[in-house]
């Protein structure tokens, strides 16, 4: 098993270029109209992801998840979250 260091670090550079990536893919599709197929091909990814790491895609790479991650943690009151939210 990996050190929690690395571990964090990896899932923050995969955070960190989903991020980027789809703003970019979301502005170039004006000009390039087949980067639109992108777009479906992350919800097959995600689906697929999901078949053998289970919510590995949306905790770890998912842009959207990633970025909430992210404000939310400046916002937050950092509480732990009560047991029937978590199952």
């Amino acid at each position: 098993m990996k050190p929690l260091g690395t571990a964090v670090r990896r899932r923050r550079s995969g955070q960190i270029l989903f991020r980027g990536i789809l703003p970019f893919i979301l502005v170039a599709g004006w000009w390039f109209p087949a980067l639109g197929y992108f777009i479906p091909l992350c919800m097959v990814a995600g689906v697929g992801i999901a078949l053998f790491k289970g919510r590995y895609w949306c905790d770890w790479l998912c842009p959207r998840g990633s970025s909430f991650d992210l404000v939310l943690s400046r916002v937050s009151f950092k509480k732990k979250i009560p047991a029937f939210f978590q199952s």
